[in-house]
C-alpha cells in the first residue's frame, strides 16, 4: 500500500482532485477566475493547496487570494 501511496501518478491524482476542488470553491467565492490567477494556482503543491483551503475562509476579496499566490510562489521559488 504504502509503494501505491508514494507513486507519481497517485500524488498527481491527489493534487489534481484537490485543485480541482479549490478552483470550485475559488469560483464560487470570486466567479470566473483570471488566468493570471489560474496559472498560480495549478503550479502549487498539495501541501500549499491545503493551506490555501484554511486561508480561503479569511478572504474577502479576490486581491487577498492574489497576495497569498503571490507570497507562497515567492516562498516556493526561494
Amino acid at each position: 500500500m504504502t509503494v501505491l501511496l508514494e507513486s507519481p501518478w497517485y500524488q498527481q491524482f491527489i493534487k489534481d482532485g484537490m485543485l480541482k476542488l479549490m478552483m470550485r470553491q475559488l469560483r464560487g467565492r470570486f466567479g470566473e477566475l483570471e488566468p493570471q490567477i489560474l496559472e498560480p494556482l495549478q503550479r502549487l503543491s498539495p501541501e500549499k493547496l491545503e493551506d490555501l483551503g484554511e486561508e480561503l475562509f479569511n478572504f474577502s476579496q479576490i486581491a487577498d487570494l492574489v497576495a497569498w499566490l503571490q507570497e507562497h510562489e515567492e516562498a516556493t521559488e526561494a
